[in-house]
């Protein structure tokens, strides 16, 4: 895992990564947020390249995060006006990074590490559901990160999924091509390729993955987009969305208004119990809901046996 990140962050133009940034608060420890520059990566990076194999990859990255020069982000809060009052949103997002768009711009991303099989999808923004990480873009692009008040644009909201690589050998599809040396490594990064969704911008795009620059033909092992020269076009790949800004501001829209719709229901007291219930199943052939792993379950009384009990069908 400390591999695919580290080759992730070595194919972008990042100027500085946040992890664990808060916004609308100070950290607890009172200090800034822990911070790693583009070079300090790269650094760890090249001890990887060189053979000090993935273990040291994961120490080399916390140390050069760690060794960074805390300079810090300055996030405000999300503030919300309902029935003449406010809420504040406060809260601490996995990863920021901030990315070189070239021309002096400033480009947002936003990742959330996850260890289930959760997936983003547009529309579960637009109906209030899922709705973290574009509150998390919402309060960082009216951030300033190291004393840079200078406006920055968002580039895309992903999940980095936590989860083991292996090789199914009953599966000959599953396993590498032992005449080919890079197979192997190109099946892991894919495999640890990040979800999301993607701004169809290439100056954007360049800045997460210089190696799709929008000239040749190449599929992203870093984000889930792929350039095909015959369309003269990005195209989305397994696990993405991809937006036009303008449609990503819409989303943005979309989504502020589902958090001020909550906001209100909560100023005015309204707490029924509504849980969603997703389309998708699980093994066993039930549909996902929000009671799975509810600590409120046992005493919540949901119950779709009694009067005005029912799902949220998303």
């Amino acid at each position: 895992i400390a591999w695919a990140l580290v080759n992730q962050v070595r194919k972008g133009q990042i100027e500085r990564m946040y992890f664990e940034e808060p916004f609308g608060q100070q950290r607890r420890d009172g200090g800034a947020g822990t911070t790693g520059t583009a070079a300090g990566v790269g650094a760890a990076a090249g001890a990887e390249a060189a053979g000090a194999g993935t273990t040291g990859t994961g120490a080399g990255v916390g140390a050069a995060a760690g060794a960074a020069e805390a300079l810090g982000a300055s996030i405000p809060p999300v503030d919300i006006e309902v029935d003449g009052r406010k809420v504040r949103i406060r809260g601490i997002i996995d990863r920021l990074d901030v990315l070189d768009a070239g021309d002096g711009n400033k480009a947002i991303r936003i990742v959330d590490y996850k260890t289930g099989n959760n997936t983003i999808r547009t529309e579960d923004f637009e109906t209030g559901y899922k709705l973290q990480l574009m509150v998390y873009m919402d309060a960082a692009l009216h951030g300033s990160y190291d004393g840079s008040d200078g406006p920055a644009e968002p580039a895309g909201v992903f999940y980095f999924k936590i989860r083991d690589f292996s090789i199914d050998g009953d599966d000959s599809a599953g396993i590498p091509d032992p005449e080919d040396p890079g197979d192997l490594e190109r099946r892991m990064r894919k495999f640890y390729r990040m979800e999301g969704v993607v701004i169809n911008d290439p100056a954007r795009i360049g800045a997460m993955d210089a190696s799709v620059d929008g000239t040749d033909n190449a599929e992203s092992l870093v984000i889930p987009v792929k350039y095909t020269p015959k369309k003269e076009c990005f195209e989305k790949t397994a696990g993405g969305t991809l937006l036009e800004t303008e449609e990503f501001q819409h989303l943005l829209e979309a989504t502020n208004q589902q958090v001020e719709r909550i906001c209100g229901e909560l100023v005015r007291g309204e707490i029924n119990a509504r849980p969603k219930r997703e389309k998708k199943k699980d093994q066993e052939g039930n549909r996902f809901t929000a009671c799975k792993y509810c600590d409120y379950r046992s005493i919540c009384r949901f119950d779709t046996a009694l009067p005005g009990c029912r799902y949220e069908d998303v």
